[in-house]
């Protein structure tokens, strides 16, 4: 954990944010292009956590597959934030959270990963 500090000491926390937030944004850009997908992000300022949708699928199970293609990605659910899903009426949402050490190529892959499954469910 001091390792992982002193590193972050070193790269800067603005620089870490900006990162994330660059990655984020160009997560939801390539996985906004994906047919049967919709991002659920809301706010006038977004994090480095991307919610997504697949209507009609299995949130855990794509999470799964996503897993054994080398993709570390997450379920969110209503336990998490219980008033926001059920006000918007939401199921459970994949979770991808790009962190400031992935690439751009990285998070390409990740959305045609997904894409991938999508087009064979």
């Amino acid at each position: 954990l001091g390792a992982a500090i002193d590193y972050l000491d070193g790269v800067g926390i603005e620089a870490v944010e900006a990162r994330v937030k660059h990655l984020a944004d160009h997560c939801r850009g390539a996985l906004g292009r994906i047919p049967g997908l919709t991002l659920r992000d809301l706010g006038n300022e977004r994090c480095g956590i991307v919610t997504v949708e697949a209507a009609g699928t299995d949130a855990a199970a794509l999470v799964e597959a996503m897993r054994a293609t080398g993709f570390a990605i997450g379920t969110s659910s209503a336990s998490s934030t219980r008033i926001d899903f059920e006000r918007r009426g939401m199921g459970t949402l994949m979770r991808i959270a790009p962190h400031y050490y992935n690439t751009e190529q990285e998070i390409a892959a990740c959305a045609d990963a997904l894409g991938r499954l999508l087009e064979s469910a």
